[in-house]
């Protein structure tokens, strides 16, 4: 969901202490609250008040991943097959 968010401009708020997506946190369109209630309601107060223009990470930009993933693992399957 973090990333998601992130590329249709949605605030985020991760119940979390860390994330795997650092990028989200970065680029300003994810907040790791942990999961105090207070630290919880802060975190929304903060997501309300901020515009939602932040640059995406380059990285969520990519078109056609999975058709290119596709071509890598088929090509290392066939060359693997080759290999004997």
């Amino acid at each position: 969901v973090q990333e998601e968010c992130s590329i249709f401009g949605i605030p985020n708020i991760t119940l979390r202490d860390v994330t795997e997506r650092p990028e989200t946190i970065e680029c300003g369109s994810n907040i790791l609250s942990g999961a105090k209630v207070d630290s919880i309601v802060q975190s929304v107060g903060l997501a309300l008040s901020q515009p939602s223009d932040w640059n995406k990470p380059r990285e969520y930009l990519y078109e056609n991943v999975s058709q290119t993933v596709s071509k890598i693992v088929l090509g290392y399957t066939s060359l693997r097959k080759h290999a004997g």
